[in-house]
């Protein structure tokens, strides 16, 4: 079960720092929060999820248990993203573009925008719920030279300043160093939203797991800033700043990939880095014979990163 426990550091309690500790069987649980609840829970709300490819997935896993499939193979997409909307009835998943919802707020703040009208512009906003995607590397605009196409930064990603009830960070395998930048980032864009008048009520940092072949040291030392970081937003909104979040809270996923043989034994990565099964190219793309990024033994249940999701979502939804 998910624990709220209260961190000491320094000699001071910080009563609203979350460590989330959970771990489950590779099968069905019934602890496990339903499709429906997930829905009755997050419904009207957005959620935005930012990170690499190891964060990725934390979107695909979930989209793929709310649809009842019992494996996931991940796409690798970087830009614009990925998104998901559930109205209780149809759901609709895209990578690499918009949602229609988005383009149907665009529409209302410039009437001259143009865009196809699909069916899913007539969803209730108030019944929907949406998940958003952005490769976090992306903080500012993106030349891939390579394609001749400039990206734009996530702030200008269409609705993102529009706010989100929750935001799920986490790794940057590309980032070098305790990730003072992406900290720095990440206040930047609360700053932002909060010149706006929107507040992310809820963060969730995502703890990194170290990678097999690199010092075990640099990914504790990454943490342990990280876990410091959500400690700070946490006093600073305790003390009425209203430029961070409302609550923050820490995942321990380093704790959830070995979880000891107490319970079932370690979680092991479908490649070298990843937990789930991975495959060049968006959907519908054509997957090739290629192995690489399959779990060698085929198993693409992907039980960590649904884990997390659970674990996080349990909390939010008071579970």
């Amino acid at each position: 079960m998910p624990t709220q426990q209260l961190n000491t550091a320094g000699g001071r309690d910080w009563a609203t720092s979350y460590h989330l500790y959970e771990v489950k069987p590779p099968c069905d649980s019934p602890d496990w929060l339903s499709p429906a609840e997930i829905y009755q829970c997050l419904r009207g709300t957005r959620t935005f999820i930012m990170g690499d490819s190891m964060i990725r997935p934390l979107l695909g896993r979930l989209i793929a248990y709310l649809r009842g499939a019992p494996q996931y193979l991940d796409h690798l997409y970087h830009q614009p993203g990925g998104y998901y909307a559930a109205n209780g009835t149809n759901d609709v998943f895209v990578e690499l573009e918009f949602l229609p919802s988005l383009h149907k707020a665009v529409r209302m703040e410039h009437p001259a925008y143009l865009a196809p009208q699909t069916p899913e512009d007539d969803w209730d906003p108030s019944r929907t719920m949406e998940f958003q995607f952005y490769w976090a590397a992306h903080f500012d605009r993106f030349n891939m030279t390579d394609h001749g196409i400039l990206f734009p930064a996530i702030s200008e990603h269409f609705g993102v300043l529009d706010g989100a009830s929750m935001l799920i960070a986490g790794p940057m395998y590309h980032e070098g160093g305790n990730y003072d930048n992406y900290r720095a980032r990440l206040l930047e864009f609360f700053k932002v939203l909060s010149e706006r008048d929107k507040r992310i009520p809820n963060f969730v940092w995502i703890a990194t797991v170290p990678k097999p072949v690199e010092p075990w040291d640099m990914y504790n030392e990454r943490n342990r800033q990280m876990k410091l970081f959500v400690q700070t937003l946490n006093e600073r909104s305790l003390a009425g700043v209203m430029s961070v979040p409302r609550r923050s809270f820490f995942v321990d996923a380093d704790r959830m990939a070995r979880p000891g043989p107490d319970v079932f034994g370690p979680v092991k990565p479908a490649d070298g880095n990843h937990f789930q099964c991975n495959k060049h190219g968006p959907y519908p793309g054509m997957m090739g014979t290629d192995p690489a990024g399959m779990a060698p033994d085929n198993n693409c249940q992907d039980i960590f990163n649904l884990n997390v999701m659970q674990s996080v979502l349990k909390v939010m939804c008071n579970k």
